[in-house]
């Protein structure tokens, strides 16, 4: 459990085999919460933007890390600050199980990620005001920085191989780097520069994992990160929506034959269209109201009749082509 820039609350669990496993954990850890804020007149709300108050008026958390990254991330443009402050998502992290498999389900995973972003849409405002598009979210990551946020150059290639992902994480600026004394120090140098003649322990690779804020994250396993963040059922139901899609070697197939010509081009294109349109917009040459359709459709052939339950309260949603935000 941990408290992000802006003091959001986010609990990090698992692995995970079963849904049922998660739901118990994260039930609980909301039975605490609650138990010890309500005495306060706190309340945590579950949604991808601070409903209330601007980014620029949330206070940091006295840690040296977000200061860093806040004074880096706030001059390239706002929208780094109101990601660090204002912001609050729903990530899933999977397996892989070999270098073909983890392109595969890294590729697929960025090809997605417009369509789950407005699946799982829960941002109605923003800067304390009604938003002016959907996903809000999603225009924030797409200015954050550039750098270090959005696709990863070439990953929608055929070519693109896992040296091509160590090249361009050592070939952005790092912004912080480890001291000698546990804290860290604040720099632009790429670590490539930083680790020439210093090769790099398992530390520091996750270390210069974590400063990247792509849409997928690649480590020793895949994070899958637009979903905003939602209410425990909706945040299950986003689970096995993941897991039903990911763990069918069938699904991952029909995946494949659906998006394999999706380019980077495709998907900032259907970050565009899906901000100014929702479930009217075609991306990637479809109705993305038939796309969500099909994919809640194979995810529910890719769980047991148990898990596949927990589908439902974002599958009614997608049915009446309606977002949490739509509804707030």
């Amino acid at each position: 459990i941990t408290l992000e820039p802006a003091a959001q609350v986010e609990l990090s669990a698992g692995p995970f085999k079963r849904i049922q496993e998660a739901e118990k954990i994260f039930k609980d850890f909301e039975l605490n919460l609650e138990r010890y804020l309500k005495p306060a007149g706190i309340e945590v709300r579950p949604l991808g933007y601070h409903p209330t108050r601007r980014a620029v008026d949330l206070q940091l958390i006295p840690k040296q890390r977000y200061e860093f990254m806040n004074t880096y991330l706030g001059s390239i443009s706002s929208y780094g600050i109101c990601m660090m402050r204002g912001s609050a998502s729903t990530q899933i992290s999977i397996d892989y199980s070999s270098v073909e498999d983890c392109l595969l389900k890294l590729r697929l995973a960025f090809a997605l990620g417009p369509i789950f972003s407005l699946i799982t849409d829960n941002s109605p405002v923003f800067e304390a005001e009604p938003r002016t598009h959907q996903l809000v979210r999603t225009q924030i990551w797409r200015y954050c920085d550039p750098d270090r946020c959005g696709l990863i150059p070439g990953v929608m290639d055929e070519s693109f191989t896992l040296r091509d992902y160590a090249e361009y994480i050592l070939d952005t600026p790092a912004i912080l780097v480890p001291d000698k004394k546990g804290g860290f120090h604040f720099t632009e140098e790429p670590f490539g520069e930083i680790y020439a003649s210093n090769p790099m322990s398992k530390a520091d690779v996750e270390h210069a994992l974590s400063m990247f804020f792509t849409d997928a994250r690649l480590k020793s396993y895949l994070e899958i990160r637009p979903a905003d963040a939602m209410p425990l059922p909706q945040a299950l139901a986003y689970a096995a929506l993941i897991k039903g899609l990911f763990y069918s070697p069938e699904n991952l197939q029909n995946l494949h034959g659906i998006f394999k010509d999706v380019s980077a081009e495709d998907v900032e294109a259907a970050k565009t269209a899906l901000m100014a349109s929702g479930y009217r917009a075609q991306v990637y040459g479809h109705d993305v109201a038939e796309l969500a359709d099909e994919l809640m459709s194979l995810a529910a052939l890719g769980l047991d009749e148990q898990e596949r339950a927990y589908l439902v309260p974002l599958a009614s949603l997608v049915a009446s082509r309606v977002t949490l935000a739509d509804l707030s």
